[in-house]
């Protein structure tokens, strides 16, 4: 085939359409690729922004746990504490009634002792009853504290973050 000047120009023409159609389709492509990007990084903000959230709200949730654990703790050890000071308060005066019961016992009959069998050591009725409320009332309270005790040990996971 012989070239002439104008297969020449229409070569030229026909390289210079080829190269603005490669050229539009590299920098359409480029553009989409850019677009593509900003959406995955626009997406990657959003995700942050919502772990972000996530961890602060759950930092929010252990603290308020945490504060609430503490108040009820604090709640719980005054109320068991003015508790035993009422319990021992009437163990005191049980042993007070008992002394007074042995020393009345000891100046009816001087002479006779009730430990030998020979006296009359009776325990009154009200005093028995009187120490196996103390007696109930010491297992709740060993078993409320105990149960504090492990109400503190669930919070522990709580407390250490």
């Amino acid at each position: 085939m012989i070239f002439t000047a104008g297969t020449s120009l229409k070569i030229g023409i026909v390289a210079i359409i080829l190269t603005g159609l490669v050229s539009y389709h590299y920098f359409d492509k480029k553009m989409a690729v850019n677009a593509a990007i900003a959406a995955v990084e626009a997406k990657y903000t959003e995700v942050f922004s919502v772990m972000r959230r996530a961890n602060e709200k759950n930092a929010e949730t252990q603290r308020e746990l945490q504060k609430q654990g503490e108040q009820k703790y604090a709640e719980l050890k005054k109320q068991s504490e003015l508790e035993l000071v009422g319990v021992n308060a009437k163990l005191d005066r049980l042993r007070t009634q008992l002394a007074s019961a042995r020393t009345r016992a000891n100046q009816d009959s001087p002479a006779t002792t009730g430990i030998d069998g020979t006296g009359d050591y009776s325990v009154p009725e009200q005093l028995v009853e009187e120490i196996r409320y103390l007696a109930s009332e010491s297992e709740r309270l060993r078993n409320k504290v105990t149960g504090l005790q492990e109400y503190i040990k669930s919070l522990e996971p709580y407390m250490e973050q």
